[in-house]
């Protein structure tokens, strides 16, 4: 069985920049937005001690109107975010920009993904995170 049901976002990390330079710069709108220096708090907005001591910035991508996670990466990769110059530049100064992919799997199910998805994902500096679950339901 392949994995099918699934949800993805589009996660920024940086050691320096930040939050508002990385949303300004990209074209969708961002779910959460942490930037390196703030006061860190929960989802909900309750305060907690320190700092955050990174930028965290987080876009919720449309997977669920994709039947499978390869055709939804093909589909990202051609999307005007994923061609902003603003990964590349973040990936050279210390940063990470990855492709956050949660998976819910009935039962055993595995994913394939070939060669040339695989190189045109290094190729626009975008690293691949999968969280794979079983499905208690």
């Amino acid at each position: 069985m392949e994995a099918s049901d699934f949800r993805a976002s589009l996660r920024i990390f940086h050691p320096s920049k930040a939050a508002s330079e990385i949303v300004e710069a990209m074209p969708i709108p961002a779910s959460i937005i942490n930037s390196i220096g703030a006061a860190r708090k929960t989802p909900k907005g309750t305060p907690l001690e320190g700092t955050y001591s990174r930028t965290l910035v987080v876009f919720d991508l449309p997977a669920s109107s994709f039947t499978s996670i390869p055709a939804f990466l093909r589909a990202m990769m051609n999307e005007p975010f994923a061609n902003n110059s603003m990964i590349e530049n973040i990936a050279k100064t210390g940063g990470q920009v990855s492709f956050y992919i949660s998976i819910l799997c009935p039962e055993n199910c595995g994913l394939s993904l070939d060669a040339t998805l695989l190189a045109q994902l290094s190729s626009k500096h975008i690293q691949l995170d999968l969280d794979i679950s079983p499905d208690n339901e």
